[in-house]
């Protein structure tokens, strides 16, 4: 008989990867888009964040 529950935790521990993966990914977008702030003002930054958290859901959760 298989062990399925060894199965399941293997995929939790995928799942907790891709979403460290997926977190450290938008922290760094963010990261960058501070500077644009800094030099562009709150409105240009505000429109790039907003670009690359499209992106990076589209990215990680597909097209709506």
């Amino acid at each position: 008989m298989k062990d399925y529950s060894a199965g399941g935790n293997d995929m939790l521990d995928d799942v907790e990867i891709v979403l460290q993966e997926a977190k450290a990914e938008i922290a760094h977008n963010l990261e960058l888009a501070s500077c644009l702030r800094e030099e562009e003002g709150e409105e240009a930054w505000q429109k790039e964040c907003l670009s690359m958290f499209n992106a990076w859901n589209e990215k990680w959760f597909g097209k709506p």
